[in-house]
């Protein structure tokens, strides 16, 4: 009788040993199916959430080809330059469209593994998906951090916000969700693969180009009968002239500019006439159409019949300083060109705007650039390559357009890096207006180098090479800023948008264009349309 007793005390001690190391198990290794609690799982879905908004309107931008809000331009800061360079896409498609199905997958797996009714098969595979998600989206966030900091050394806020969420994210469900340390490890494993395939495809992906070819085709349009607006066509489009501005009424067919010490700027009376015909603008990468404005054309409706018929002839007789006359091309017939941009309902006679090269070359076409501008250095690089492959062949109508809001109201947010851009653009037509010839010299020195140089350098430059008496004088009068004025209303029609433009008759390459023998080609091609 004495042995039962003694079994079941045996047995008793047996089952409450087993129930203590299932107890232990359990605190050690959480069951897979078991729930996720709400707390973690909204501490997860918030910065998940953000992501998942970051991603889509990163996408949004790349897929319509718009800028990104309050990001670009910058010496750091440059979301531009991250978006548009070979990494921003992994076999054509952005990697902002991974980043977004994957947080969306993350955040309807997780909600699943918080319901009531989800059984535990069901809990368990959400919960998997969960953690590859999230561990995706960490390593993600560390290889794109040091793609921007190491290899590009400009960052995207935008980018680094999502990231940052990426990584919280990660951390997150790595330390809370109840899943063994094993099969953590394993489905880390699937996350990493799933980096390490994005990662090489990139890798062996070309560089894209960083520029697109716009054509200007005709469409029909309403004729306006407004005359309160700002242009006016003088004439039979084979006359069409933009005019730049000038210093007296009877001079040539510039704009007489305001006397000095008045406000920037000319305050002509002006009228809108809109022909019946008009222009649209067709992107030949995007295959998209956009509507662009019709073909009137600047000129003063003050101007008068004999002031026309200067512009005709081509007469100028412009004045510089009082103590030594304004050196300038003299504007003949025999040596003016007309360079049309806008499908030739936009021209511009050679002699009247700043202009490397000869007047009469056999090639010429419009730049519209920033001397603060990465990607207009690069391009003008490309330009001298093929300045010095055709020689006198080649002449190019140099605008400076700023990147400003100060002078230039197409721009909504100035960048750091454009904060002197105003007065380096004012000083670069100064110095053409005084000395035609050295302004290539002058145009070429403030591209040298990394960054521009600041307006103290580039001011004492300018004075070496013109005098900086006859320089102060010019940069005292107002004509420098209408031209930057003309510059932007160019700009404008041109579509405004990103620079560097190289405009031509019907086309217009808009943004960074490196390869000058590819240019050379271009330009013997859009010169002859």
């Amino acid at each position: 009788m004495s042995a039962a007793p003694q079994q079941l005390s045996e047995t008793t001690s047996q089952m409450f040993a087993s129930m203590d190391h299932a107890r232990s198990q359990t605190a050690t290794t959480p069951t897979t199916g078991s729930s996720v609690s709400t707390l973690v799982a909204y501490t997860i879905a918030i910065p998940s959430t953000v992501a998942l908004v970051i991603s889509g309107y990163l996408a949004y931008a790349t897929f319509t080809m718009s800028d990104v809000a309050g990001c670009g331009g910058g010496s750091i800061f440059d979301c531009g330059h991250v978006l548009h360079s070979k990494w921003s896409k992994a076999a054509g498609i952005p990697v902002s469209v991974f980043a977004f199905f994957t947080h969306a997958a993350l955040i309807g797996s997780l909600f699943a593994t918080i319901s009531q009714g989800v059984g535990n098969l069901t809990r368990t595979l959400a919960t998997y998906v969960v953690l590859v998600a999230a561990i995706a989206a960490s390593l993600a966030a560390l290889y794109f951090i040091s793609l921007q900091v190491f290899v590009l050394k400009h960052l995207c806020s935008y980018c680094m916000a999502a990231h940052a969420c990426g990584l919280i994210v990660g951390a997150m469900a790595v330390w809370k969700l109840p899943v063994s340390i094993g099969r953590k490890k394993a489905l880390a494993a699937v996350s990493l693969a799933g980096i390490a395939v994005l990662a090489s495809i990139q890798i062996s992906s070309a560089e894209p180009p960083k520029f697109k070819i716009d054509t200007f085709i005709p469409v029909e349009t309403e004729q306006s009968e407004d005359d309160g607006g700002t242009f006016e066509s003088p004439g039979e489009a084979s006359d069409d002239l933009f005019s730049a501005p000038s210093e007296s009424d009877e001079a040539d067919i510039f704009a007489a500019p305001l006397p000095d010490g008045a406000s920037t700027g000319p305050k002509r009376n002006h009228s809108v006439k809109f022909p019946g015909q008009g222009l649209a603008l067709l992107s030949m990468m995007s295959g998209q159409s956009f509507a662009f404005p019709s073909n009137a054309l600047l000129v003063p409706a003050t101007a008068n019949a004999a002031q026309d018929q200067q512009s005709a002839n081509g007469s100028s007789t412009t004045s510089g300083s009082s103590s030594k006359p304004k050196q300038k091309p003299p504007a003949t017939s025999k040596n003016a060109r007309l360079v049309p941009m806008n499908g030739g309902s936009i021209k511009l006679k050679s002699t009247d705007w700043p202009l490397i090269g000869s007047p009469d070359a056999k090639h010429i076409f419009i730049e519209m650039f920033d001397y603060t501008c990465e990607h207009c250095r690069a391009t003008n690089a490309a330009i001298e390559v093929a300045k010095q492959k055709l020689g006198k062949d080649l002449a190019v109508v140099a605008l400076p357009v700023p990147m400003n809001v100060a002078c230039n109201p197409l721009i909504k947010t100035s960048m750091p890096a454009h904060a002197e851009s105003c007065e380096l653009s004012r000083l670069a037509i100064a110095v053409w207006r005084l000395a035609p010839e050295k302004f290539g010299d002058f145009h070429q020195w403030m591209f040298q180098g990394e960054t521009a140089p600041s307006y103290d350098q580039a001011l004492a430059k300018a004075g070496e090479l013109v005098g900086s008496d006859d320089l102060n004088q010019e940069l005292a009068k107002t004509v420098c800023s209408q031209y930057v004025e003309r510059n932007v209303e160019l700009y404008k029609r041109a579509g405004g948008g990103p620079i560097p433009k190289m405009v031509f008759k019907q086309t217009t390459i808009v943004g960074e264009f490196t390869s000058g023998d590819s240019l050379i080609d271009l330009i013997k091609q859009y010169t002859t349309e």
